[in-house]
């Protein structure tokens, strides 16, 4: 071999080690990647099943505050609609109103409705979080239609 010969022999292998090496490298930054993608994914959905759960338990705290206040005004504990009207006695003017309670007769509406939707579709919101996607805080009320 020539001298000419042996040194671009050289360079041949110098390249081709070199882009031995660039080949490697990113290989092994794409793993680090891939293992870091799907811890964060992991993660993604713990928090979705996390907001899922939460969205649960508020939906059935809802349900069972809506059941109890049904129950009080059914024995006549607290009004009802139409003890305000004037052909009422002034005896029902004492009971307590959902004001007074502390909620507003628009949140024991929406959660009659969480509470209808949940009969009729039971754990509605988890089937978005089965499907990789996160809850929405309104997926109970969305449910019934």
């Amino acid at each position: 071999m020539s001298a000419a010969q042996v040194e671009a022999f050289s360079v041949d292998e110098l390249d081709a080690r070199g882009r031995a090496v660039v080949a490697y490298t990113a290989a092994k930054l794409q793993a680090r990647l891939a293992k870091a993608k799907k811890a964060h994914d992991e993660l993604i959905c713990a928090a979705y099943r996390a907001q899922g759960d939460a969205l649960n338990i508020e939906a059935q705290a809802k349900r069972r505050l809506t059941d109890e206040y049904d129950a009080a005004q059914a024995r006549g504990e607290v009004a009802r609609l139409g003890d305000n009207l004037p052909r009422v006695t002034t005896r029902n003017a004492s009971k307590p109103t959902a004001a007074d309670v502390g909620i507003s007769r628009q949140e024991f509406h929406e959660a009659r409705q969480i509470r209808d939707a949940e009969k009729r579709h039971r754990r509605a919101p988890l089937g978005r979080i089965k499907r990789g996607k996160p809850p929405r805080e309104n997926s109970s009320r969305q449910s019934r239609v």
